[in-house]
């Protein structure tokens, strides 16, 4: 099955071709302007970015200073905006990163080639038409630029790239590794699935071309086949489209059968709650389902004040005021409680639900409100994508923006939603064995536990 691709213009142009652009007849910034889009992004982070705990001893002071240096060197508007990239990755959120100006975009584009990283191998997963007699799909790429692709991805792009958990990093680094100056080539190094190594150039233009290896299945909202006459397997792929729950309905006579269900929604990165909430209702019981709480932070200019020690004057501050002093008080609104459908047609049984990075937003949401109220389903795959919070959007100059996360979710237990993404209780991924067998890893033990529960 092929992963559809996502362009995020957040991606590397290589080192030796960046100056076949006059960027300063783009736009040029002053000294000033470099600085106070750093201290912008700074400044808005330390008061509103709602995971800093996650990141344990991180100083985003010290982050700061690293950074003015690097931002007032910069030779142009590009190298700037690199330079913010990297300093809002630190933050290792998802939804807190860097878009760059609409006067930038147009000189960069890639190749149309999906790489995949399996087992530490990094293959073509899917490639343009323009390019498929150059590079077959599932060869392996050894090298770009003449560096092994490992090392490549480490040193110039993983540092640019915001993400909350290694697997959601790895996926944007490869859909940035190949991001650089339109029209200019990129040399690989790859081998083939005939085990032949050889030599590539590969042109940044994607406009045109069209993928090899059909991606239809990417607008398909609902799939469901038998896997044997007990246990049933259901690909939920968005949530963004009401019709999914028309779907999700048609479908009861067959769920309503099976001993054994398998959900999958490993490529579910689009949705609306209002949509994820609907099917919900036919997987739990209880007549009111608790969601989880929302916080954000909040700072009160006098109370900060009053919560800030001062060791020279003896002040130690109240309780009530310790908090703002150091940043960590928060606003909760009310927990999110949903009605359910006590009279609709429930499906209770034993559940395992496939997960991986590209599991977000709406989806996310689905799949803790179903941990939360049913005890029989199991988390199988890798870790979601922590797509989570709302975000603070603002411009910067140059006409770029920066996306900050202002939003945690807390459960009833008080325990926090982390943005690094819900964790798998069983946790598996892709083998390249099966990949080159055109078989799902994560289906195949998910069956296999399933059927081994029923069988008890």
């Amino acid at each position: 099955m092929v992963k559809r691709g996502f362009l995020l213009i957040i991606a590397v142009a290589l080192l030796a071709n960046i100056y076949s652009v006059d960027w300063d007849e783009i736009n040029t910034l002053t000294e000033e302007e470099k600085l106070y889009g750093l201290s912008l992004i700074w400044k808005e982070a330390d008061y509103n970015f709602a995971f800093f705990k996650s990141l344990g001893k991180f100083d985003w002071n010290r982050e700061y200073l690293n950074h003015i240096n690097q931002v007032l060197e910069t030779d142009n508007i590009y190298e700037y905006y690199r330079v913010l990239q990297k300093f809002v990755a630190r933050l290792q959120d998802n939804q807190s990163r860097i878009g760059y100006p609409s006067s930038i975009t147009p000189y960069l584009d890639r190749p149309r080639v999906h790489l995949k990283e399996i087992e530490g191998r990094i293959i073509v997963h899917n490639i343009g038409h323009n390019n498929a007699s150059l590079i077959p799909v599932r060869s392996e790429v050894l090298e770009i630029e003449g560096v092994d692709v490992l090392k490549y991805l480490e040193e110039k792009v993983t540092p640019y790239i915001s993400a909350s958990n290694e697997d959601v990093r790895m996926d944007r680094s490869l859909n940035a590794a190949l991001l650089g100056i339109k029209d200019e080539k990129i040399r690989l190094k790859i081998k083939t699935p005939e085990l032949e190594v050889k030599e590539v150039e590969i042109v940044c233009n994607s406009k045109g071309d069209y993928w090899s290896v059909d991606t239809t299945y990417a607008d398909d909202l609902l799939l469901h086949r038998w896997l044997d006459d007990d246990i049933l397997y259901v690909v939920l792929y968005r949530f963004h489209d009401p019709l999914i729950i028309r779907m999700f309905d048609s479908i009861l006579p067959d769920l309503q059968k099976c001993k054994g269900l398998i959900i999958d929604i490993q490529e579910n990165n689009i949705g609306k709650g209002e949509v994820s909430s609907e099917i919900l209702k036919y997987l739990v019981a209880e007549k009111e389902m608790e969601g989880f709480a929302t916080r954000t932070r909040i700072n009160i200019a006098e109370y900060r004040a009053l919560g800030i020690a001062n060791a020279a004057l003896g002040y130690i501050p109240p309780d009530e005021y310790a908090p703002y002093g150091i940043g960590d008080a928060w606003y909760e609104e009310e927990m999110y409680i949903m009605e359910n459908k006590p009279a609709a047609a429930k499906i209770l049984v034993p559940t395992y639900v496939m997960t991986g990075s590209s599991t977000g937003t709406a989806a996310e949401n689905f799949l803790l409100m179903l941990k939360q109220h049913r005890d029989n389903v199991t988390v199988i795959g890798s870790s979601t994508g922590g797509q989570r919070g709302q975000p603070l959007i603002m411009g910067l100059p140059g006409g770029g923006s920066v996306s900050l996360t202002t939003t945690a979710d807390f459960l009833s237990d008080e325990k926090p939603v982390s943005n690094r993404g819900i964790e798998p209780d069983v946790k598996i991924k892709l083998k390249y064995s099966d990949y080159i067998n055109d078989e799902d890893t994560v289906l195949k033990e998910a069956y296999r536990l399933l059927r081994q529960q029923l069988s008890r």
